[in-house]
């Protein structure tokens, strides 16, 4: 089985929500659903912010992402900070807030 993996931009300039594919500012089931099927090649919706979607910082897109939108949707551990606006510098790795 083949996961496509996508790399983010590390130039995104502005606020964006950790795990908001949808960019509607909330983390929600439709969040990870739209990722899964971005993985799975199935749908590439106009509105997907691939930035917002590398929950666990490896730079990739990968269903491992998918499972912590689930986890703190669950109510688990945010130790990724899922649902809190991050920034990303160019020549920075991205600012998780305390």
């Amino acid at each position: 089985m083949r996961i496509k993996a996508y790399l983010v931009p590390a130039s995104a300039k502005s606020g964006i929500v950790r795990g908001d594919a949808d960019g509607n500012g909330k983390v929600t089931i439709t969040d990870a659903t739209m990722i899964q099927k971005y993985i799975a090649e199935y749908e590439m919706p106009e509105n997907f912010q691939p930035e917002a979607c590398n929950i666990d910082g490896d730079d990739r897109i990968t269903i491992g992402d998918v499972t912590e939108i689930q986890r703190y949707l669950a109510g688990f551990d945010n130790i990724y900070h899922i649902g809190e606006i991050i920034f990303y510098d160019e020549y920075e790795l991205p600012l998780i807030p305390n």
